[in-house]
């Protein structure tokens, strides 16, 4: 198997084009990370280096502090975080596909 089909636009393409493990082409994921970026705050763009990784480190200094207070709560919290998140997207992901659906059937 040399070639791959894109979750994203469907097209079939070479292995090449495609990031190790992942569903989508390069051009796809490049394309989402453009739009991610470009959907930032500008307070978020004009962030230096070093804010950035200010940032980083006292996030991870509290999530090793939380986790350290309460191993258990941290776990089940984040757990519940996650199941929010995958039942949220699953919902979202349901509803494109009812919406593209319903277009498919009024072009008819």
């Amino acid at each position: 198997m040399d070639t791959k089909k894109c979750t994203k636009c469907e097209l079939v393409k070479p292995l090449g084009d495609f990031y190790k493990g992942r569903a989508q082409c390069k051009d796809c994921m490049k394309q989402a990370a453009a739009e991610r970026y470009a959907a930032l705050p500008a307070e978020e763009k004009a962030r230096t280096p070093e804010q950035l990784e200010a940032h980083r480190v006292a996030m991870r200094d509290a999530r090793r502090k939380a986790r350290e207070k309460s191993p258990e709560e941290f776990r089940a919290e984040r757990a519940a975080k996650q199941r929010a998140w995958r039942e949220k997207r699953k919902a979202e992901e349901l509803a494109a596909k009812i919406e593209a659906l319903r277009a498919k059937r009024e072009g008819l």
